[in-house]
């Protein structure tokens, strides 16, 4: 694939991203509560809601030389790890979860 369809790539999943954060309109801590208990539902709209800030701290944290989709991709499973924990921390552990695992990985 060329750059520039890598490019284009990265601008489409990052939409698709955006999109999917502009349909959560729920309570946070109602949303963490539910997750906890295993409410799949819950964590899908957690996950969903949060694509969007995962993928773009994993793009800013990204070591030279690790390719953009592989980054935006362990960005994302460290989101779903956090959301299935259910961790109340999730927004203040995500960019520091993302950075080791892409330190450690790359």
């Amino acid at each position: 694939m060329s750059r520039r369809g890598q490019d284009q790539g990265i601008v489409d999943f990052l939409a698709e991203c955006h999109e999917a954060s502009l349909h959560w309109d729920g309570d946070i801590e109602d949303l963490l509560s539910r997750a906890r208990s295993g409410d799949a539902s819950a964590r899908q709209q957690l996950f969903e809601g949060n694509m969007e800030l995962a993928a773009l701290l994993a793009l800013r944290l990204r070591p030279s030389g690790v390719r953009e989709q592989d980054a935006m991709q362990e960005g994302m499973l460290v989101l779903k790890k956090l959301v299935d924990a259910g961790d109340r921390s999730l927004f203040l552990k995500l960019g520091s979860a993302i950075d080791s695992v892409l330190t450690a990985i790359f």
